[in-house]
């Protein structure tokens, strides 16, 4: 049975990648290069599809309800549920896979990155420096020996494990579910902790966890107060886990010492959002994931998703 597929808002990189990935027989597969400017545009370029490799536009309840013909979303990331309503899609018996483990040692390699940059404050000296100003103030802070602090313990949070063993910091976790990680973090010397717990005894907290209802303001200025004063909390999850408004205070206060994040509740930022202006933040815009060997990884597993449930096969099924 014939099965049309349609990526709505790709760029020039992942259209090559994607044109250059086999297809079967009764597959086709349409890319789209120009932005996708609302709702309308993307419910037209989508109108005869039968599944959609999804990028970055919302796939509301209303715009999965313009979709008849829709029977598979795969999306190009792994938390799908910023993007898709689930349950909508759940109810109109729509599946929705995403691409898990695509790019677990890119993403946890620019964390690493974030810490570093906020624990040496690298963005403000390359400011300083750049305007002609040659000063050491503030001092530092040593990684090596300190306590790192995961939130969440997917496949990211244990490559971060990983590369900060050359470190020698010392590493506890939290993740809803220990039991099934037992031996994994056995192997990379990590304990497992009580969330509160956790934030506790860390000098970093580096947030790994997916977005879901529950996930929702999981940091929160409650449990900013409970981290050590001086403590830099990195996240490269996804912004809303993270209550922005109190790490622009606890930044401001000098109770976090730094914070290095990579996403936001809103993206791009409103020039308002108080972490613009907040003393010791090293913002990055989403990118954590963008190298050519993780793009082309994630757009593999992506088509893979399509073709897979086109014959039959769904994987890594989300609903």
């Amino acid at each position: 049975m014939p099965f049309h597929a349609v990526y709505p808002d790709a760029d020039a990189s992942n259209r090559t990648r994607v044109e250059a990935l086999p297809c079967p027989p009764g597959f086709s597969l349409d890319v789209h290069l120009a932005p996708v400017v609302d709702d309308d545009a993307f419910v037209a370029r989508c109108a005869d599809a039968d599944g959609i490799l999804l990028g970055w536009h919302v796939m509301s309840a209303a715009v999965l309800a313009r979709l008849p013909r829709l029977r598979c979303v795969s999306f190009l990331g792994i938390g799908a549920s910023a993007y898709v309503d689930l349950d909508a899609a759940r109810e109109r018996g729509i599946a929705v896979c995403n691409t898990p483990g695509y790019g677990d040692r890119t993403v946890a390699e620019h964390a690493l990155a974030l810490m570093l940059a906020a624990a040496r404050h690298v963005t403000h000296f390359d400011r300083l420096t750049r305007r002609g100003e040659w000063r050491q103030d503030p001092p530092g802070t040593d990684l090596s020996g300190a306590t790192l602090a995961l939130v969440g313990f997917g496949g990211i949070a244990r490559a971060l494990a990983g590369l900060v063993r050359g470190l020698e910091m010392r590493v506890v976790a939290w993740t809803p579910n220990p039991d099934r990680h037992r031996a994994e973090a056995a192997r990379l010397g990590v304990t497992f902790r009580e969330l509160d717990d956790a934030l506790g005894e860390a000098d970093v907290v580096s947030v790994h966890v997916a977005l879901a209802p529950e996930t929702i303001g999981l940091v929160d200025a409650r449990r900013i107060a409970r981290m050590r004063r001086g403590a830099i909390l990195v996240n490269t999850a996804r912004g809303p886990i993270v209550d922005q408004s109190a790490v622009a205070a606890a930044l401001t206060s000098g109770h976090l010492g730094a914070a290095g994040l990579d996403v936001l509740a809103e993206e791009p930022p409103s020039p308002a959002d108080p972490l613009l202006t907040a003393p010791r933040a090293v913002l990055t815009p989403h990118v954590a994931f963008n190298t050519p060997a993780a793009r082309a990884r994630i757009v593999e597993l992506g088509v893979e998703n399509l073709t897979a449930f086109a014959a039959g096969r769904p994987v890594r099924r989300l609903v």
